[in-house]
């Protein structure tokens, strides 16, 4: 019997965890330094396991927003050289944070073992994927921009090529936390 309730106790831990998880894109922070609200959207995916999109916000710095793009591939992406905006035919650029350089992550997918992709089993070692990150800064106002406009796309440059998405109806989980974000700073 004691297992049986240990059994149900951890189903039901690991539920809560999976369901705090997948619903909290969005998290607030008071900063105990300084008494500042921080609001991130935690990185979300705009295309499924491509390009993803992240946002600090900070009471502090009320104009500005810290934007993270990130690019991942199974080959080796570009760096990642700008981001622009187009909302409502305006051409917004982002600003590079000049003093981070851009971070690579490899992450090993196999761990020397296989993998199974539409149903065919593979073993293969050394697969990996590539994942490139940089942080921007853009205006504070421009989140609300994009969910009140009738057009937003964005363009990443990079070495490799140019990835132009239209944010309102492909932004992925990106689009469905930015209402939940914008919110938080208009608290």
């Amino acid at each position: 019997m004691k297992h049986s309730f240990a059994n149900k106790f951890i189903i039901i831990i690991a539920l809560f965890f999976l369901t705090a998880c997948a619903t909290s894109g969005v998290s607030v922070k008071v900063s105990k330094f300084d008494n500042s609200k921080e609001i991130v959207l935690i990185p979300a995916w705009v295309i499924s396991n491509k390009m993803y999109l992240g946002l600090t916000y900070r009471s502090s710095k009320p104009e500005e927003i810290i934007l993270k793009v990130g690019l991942s591939s199974y080959n080796n992406t570009g760096n990642i050289q700008g981001v622009f905006f187009n909302i409502n035919g305006e051409i917004i650029s982002a600003i590079p944070v000049e003093n981070l350089k851009q971070t690579e992550k490899n992450i090993d997918l196999t761990n020397g073992n296989c993998y199974t992709y539409a149903g065919v089993t593979t073993c293969q070692s050394g697969m990996s994927q590539v994942r490139k990150e940089r942080l921007f800064i853009i205006p504070a106002s421009l989140p609300k921009k994009i969910l009140d406009s009738n057009t937003a796309y964005i363009r990443i440059s990079s070495d490799g090529d140019n990835i132009e998405i239209d944010l309102k109806n492909d932004g992925g989980d990106f689009i469905k936390l930015l209402p939940k974000f914008v919110a938080n700073i208009q608290k």
